[in-house]
Parts: C-alpha cells; sequence; structure tokens
C-alpha cells in the first residue's frame, strides 16, 4: 500500500501494484467494453514500462516521488504504451492524473486511519 513521508511537499513511497492496479480499474471504468485480454496487454505493458522510471526501484517494485509530479512522469510512461491509447478514451494526461488521485486517496486514508490526521 502506497505510504507518505511526513512533508510539506507530499514525498510518496508507491509500491508498482498500486500502480498498475488503478490503471487497470480506470481503463474499465473508462473503456468499459476492453476485453480481457486487451487490459492485459495493458497493465503487463505498464507494469514493465515503470521500471523505466528512473526513481522506480524494480527490486523492491517501490518508487519514492513528490506526488506532484507524479502526473507528469506517470504521463511520459503512458505515452509509451499504444495499446493505452487505443483502448482509452481519455488522454494520457488524464489518466496519469486519475491514477495520481487514487495514490493520495490511499495516502490520505492510511494517515487518518493511523491518526496522522488532525481536523
Amino acid at each position: 500500500m502506497a505510504s507518505m513521508t511526513h512533508s510539506r511537499n507530499r514525498q510518496a513511497l508507491l509500491f508498482k501494484k498500486d500502480l498498475t492496479s488503478s490503471l487497470a480499474k480506470w481503463l474499465v471504468k473508462l473503456s468499459p467494453g476492453i476485453s480481457h485480454g486487451k487490459l492485459s496487454v495493458c497493465v503487463i505493458k505498464f507494469h514493465y514500462a515503470l521500471n523505466r522510471i528512473s526513481r522506480f526501484n524494480s527490486k523492491t517494485g517501490i518508487m519514492q516521488i513528490d506526488l506532484r509530479y507524479l502526473p507528469s512522469v506517470l504521463n511520459r510512461t503512458l505515452l509509451t504504451i499504444p495499446e493505452i491509447h487505443f483502448e482509452c478514451t481519455i488522454n494520457s494526461m488524464e489518466l496519469a492524473k486519475h491514477i495520481t488521485s487514487d495514490m493520495s486517496d490511499t495516502i490520505d486514508a492510511k494517515l487518518w486511519r493511523s491518526g496522522g490526521v488532525k481536523r
């Protein structure tokens, strides 16, 4: 599960499985007619494309990044996967923003449960 370091710049530790799960969720939501085979191809290619991100540790499957920069990093990654553009009715930056929002929501929920968020 994604986790957050305590700083103003929203540094986050993101797991590959969380990013790929979010991609799958949004591909299904945005392209409800996508076949299981095409969805699998998109998710697998995204999974391997994440290894090319310099901040990603391919051995641990974890990336540390400021969430403000995550949409642009994901967008560049998504642009390398042509199958996603054939299946998705939304542009890659919007898809990247949806994934980033999921990661932020997960982190906020975890902080809330741990008592790290005070109102």
